[in-house]
């Protein structure tokens, strides 16, 4: 196991040094989507070029903040001399934070992932879409602001550009009335932590009454 371990980060540290000298990412944009259950989907959409000279590209190589580096798989992968727009989706479970200041509100947090291959001094432009009947009114953010507002369809979208290289954190927060389940002192973790405890409490329930009937019957 020790022995795989060496092989695999030895694997990513070389994959790094030469995917950084081939492929080129000369766009990146990102779309931050909260979910009802108190997830958050991600999409990014990288225009990526593959230089005439290098081989077949499968793996873009990113980071996650206080994360290891992991790869956006590349499907078809990308032939030598072809530029392409590749979309890479990330899912991500239990992301509402308590608002400091507002016990009715949920605290979204974003950091971009560093993308490998990126143009140095690049910006990424993250598109962070309101929850259904969220209005640009009700939402606050703490720190950097968005640079515009637009609409999708029946959608409020929040425009912001962030450094790639620093990894500037966003932070949003929205009415908890737009995730299901989370009553005002809750957030999505402390909600996930109740519905475990539920089915545990199922649980031991239905063992009860199982070993009631048997002992009895």
């Amino acid at each position: 196991m020790r022995i795989f371990l060496v092989f695999f980060c030895f694997f990513l540290c070389a994959s790094d040094a030469i995917a950084e000298d081939l492929y080129k990412v000369h766009e990146a944009n990102v779309d931050v989507i909260p979910l009802p259950d108190g997830s958050v989907q991600e999409t990014y959409l990288l225009q990526v070029e593959n230089p005439e000279s290098a081989q077949p590209l499968s793996l873009i190589l990113y980071s996650l903040p206080d994360a290891e580096k992991r790869g956006f798989l590349v499907d078809p992968p990308l032939q030598p001399g072809e530029t392409r727009l590749v979309q890479v989706e990330m899912h991500f479970e239990n992301q509402l934070l308590k608002d400091p200041d507002n016990a009715s509100y949920a605290l979204i947090n974003f950091v971009p992932a560093k993308i490998q291959g990126l143009d140095g001094g690049m910006d990424m432009t993250v598109r962070l879409v309101l929850p259904a009947g969220v209005t640009a009114n009700e939402a606050r953010w703490y720190g950097k602001k968005p640079e515009i507002i637009t609409t999708r369809g029946d959608d409020t979208v929040l425009n912001f550009r962030t450094g790639t290289r620093g990894q500037e954190k966003i932070s949003v927060a929205v009415p908890k009335r737009a995730f299901k389940g989370l009553s005002d002192g809750q957030t999505s973790k402390d909600f996930s932590m109740w519905t475990l405890l539920l089915i545990l409490i199922g649980l031991l329930a239905g063992y009860l009454i199982y070993f009631l009937r048997h002992r009895y019957s």
